[in-house]
């Protein structure tokens, strides 16, 4: 049975070797296009990157001359983010924290949850998650969520693939076994790595929603105008589309006296 709290193995092991590889820069800078436009981001808007591991967006969007926060419950992730934003000579504030604890004075315009980064907990957990979100939120604020939905996972569904991961320097072989629990619509998987320093596996649990689930499960936490992209294109989301891009605007606070 896979542990309710995955994350911590998973995070910390073999796929921090992977994270630390880091990505393409053309990627970074196509998803932070897809980040910009999806979030009608106004020029140095306050941004919150939740959870934000080794802060490839929120630099890249400090760049572009966004206020940037970014948060992770990993020290080692945000070290690493710290380190980015340092060489690149960018302003951008890293936190370490659990992303269903967040909590800011600040109020951001927007936030983002990317890399499919949304569906690690229990149902109760992602509801505290989204909650706290909306409450760092301005009101109007818009958020976006980036990875699966039962639409665009179920239609490519396979029960095993390799594929290689890592920096040039340093490859990995990864295998991914996968297993659909029919009972909890989550997709419960085994990572065996293969690299230099040998052959280690972890696993993972993550909640599959609807986006039907999705959309109530963020109007529960104040949020309205909900609209669903396609993950890689930004256009009309369809079945079948590769990712989702769910965006959401935190429900505008009633004038006082009611007016």
């Amino acid at each position: 049975m896979i542990s309710t709290d995955w994350w911590n193995e998973f995070f910390a092991g073999p796929w921090s070797q992977i994270q630390a590889g880091g990505y393409p820069a053309e990627r970074t800078i196509a998803e932070c296009d897809l980040i910009e436009v999806a979030l009608e981001l106004e020029p140095g808007a306050r941004i919150l990157d939740i959870p934000c591991g080794i802060g490839r967006h929120s630099v890249e969007l400090a760049r572009r001359g966004f206020q940037m926060t970014g948060a992770d419950v990993k020290p080692e992730y945000i070290a690493l983010a710290k380190s980015s934003a340092e060489s690149a000579a960018v302003a951008a504030r890293f936190l370490v924290c659990d992303m269903r604890e967040f909590a800011s004075a600040d109020r951001f315009d927007a936030a983002f949850c990317y890399f499919g980064s949304f569906g690690y907990f229990t149902e109760e957990d992602d509801i505290r998650f989204v909650r706290a979100v909306a409450a760092a939120l301005k009101p109007g604020g818009r958020f976006l969520i980036e990875g699966h939905v039962a639409e665009t996972f179920l239609p490519i569904y396979r029960e095993r693939d390799w594929f290689w991961a890592g920096s040039p320097e340093n490859r990995v072989r990864v295998l991914e076994e996968r297993s659909w629990n029919i009972e909890t619509s989550r997709i419960e998987t085994t990572w065996t790595i293969v690299g230099e320093g040998g052959t280690r596996s972890t696993a993972t649990s993550m909640r599959i929603y609807t986006y039907p689930e999705l959309r109530a499960l963020l109007a529960s936490a104040g949020f309205t105008d909900m609209e669903a992209l396609d993950g890689k294109t930004g256009g009309p989301f369809r079945l079948g589309s590769p990712r989702a891009l769910i965006v959401a605007g935190k429900r505008a606070e009633d004038p006082v006296g009611g007016l």
